[in-house]
C-alpha cells in the first residue's frame, strides 16, 4: 500500500510539472504572463549539465545513475514511513526531469522570479523531497543514538 502512495505522489508530480508546462506553451499569448514586480511567468528552456559535458556520459547513463538513486530512495521512504511524501517528491520531481531530458534534450523552467534563478515545479518537488528526507534522516539517527 505505501508503494502505491510512493507511485501515485510522484505520477502527480510529475503531472503537474508537465501539465504546466503544457498549459503555458499553449495558452500565454507571446508564451509569458506577468507576475508583476515578482517576475513572470514564461517557458525557458535550459540545457542541462549532461549535455555541457565533454565525455562518454550518455542519456543511457543518466538512466542509469536515476534508477540506482530512487531505488534507494524507495527503499528508504518504504521503511521510514513519515519520510514517504518526500520521497514521493523527489522521485516525481526527478522523473519530470528525466522524461523532459530524454524526449527535448532540455529541461523548460517557467517561473522567473526577479529575485530567484529560474525554476520549475519539479525543482520545487526536488528541493522539498531532498530536505524532507535529509530531517527524516537526522531525526532517525537521533532515535537510534538518545
Amino acid at each position: 500500500m505505501a508503494l502505491l502512495g510512493l507511485i501515485a505522489g510522484a505520477g502527480a508530480v510529475v503531472a503537474l510539472d508537465q501539465g504546466a508546462k503544457l498549459i503555458i506553451v499553449r495558452y500565454l499569448q507571446d508564451g509569458a504572463m506577468s507576475l508583476g514586480s515578482l517576475g513572470r511567468i514564461q517557458i525557458v528552456p535550459n540545457r542541462i549539465w549532461l549535455k555541457q559535458v565533454h565525455g562518454s556520459f550518455t542519456l543511457a547513463n543518466l538512466w542509469r545513475c536515476w534508477a540506482g538513486s530512487m531505488i534507494i530512495v524507495t527503499l528508504f521512504s518504504l521503511f521510514v514511513p513519515p519520510s514517504a511524501p518526500f520521497g514521493a517528491l523527489l522521485i516525481g520531481g526527478s522523473v519530470s526531469h528525466l522524461v523532459e531530458t530524454t524526449y527535448r534534450g532540455a529541461i523548460r523552467d517557467y517561473v522567473r522570479l526577479r529575485f530567484w534563478p529560474r525554476f520549475n515545479l519539479a525543482d520545487v518537488a526536488i528541493l522539498v523531497g531532498a530536505l524532507g528526507l535529509a530531517a527524516a534522516t537526522v531525526q532517525l539517527f537521533c532515535q537510534h543514538i538518545g
